[in-house]
């Protein structure tokens, strides 16, 4: 039997991860009803596909320094340009990314 090497290993458990952080995010950026009233419209908010959400994990790894297994997204909003928010956490430090939609980074800034 084949045992995967602890490089493989590492990157399968970030993968994982980063699938769980990413279900959260989509899960909890679906939008909510307020107090549900009649009349009420639903509020929704899109977030940015998975594709550019881990991008911006890699670009923010990338510029500060960072082991690409500790950055992850945590919440993602569509802004009125076409452009993503990608709000980015690791080592306790939290992130702003933003992208458009082509997955062409424009700039990566602490928060």
């Amino acid at each position: 039997m084949r045992y995967l090497s602890a490089d493989a290993r590492i990157r399968l458990t970030t993968l994982a991860l980063l699938g769980f952080a990413l279900a959260g995010c989509a899960g909890s950026q679906t939008g909510t009803m307020s107090n549900n009233q009649p009349g009420e419209i639903r509020n929704t908010t899109e977030t940015a596909p998975a594709d550019l959400q881990l991008t911006c994990s890699s670009a923010a790894a990338n510029q500060f320094g960072l082991p690409s297994d500790k950055v992850l997204p945590t919440a993602s909003s569509k802004l009125s340009d076409g452009t993503y928010d990608v709000q980015l956490t690791a080592n306790g430090q939290n992130y702003v990314c933003k992208i458009d939609g082509n997955a062409r980074v424009l700039g990566v800034t602490p928060t």
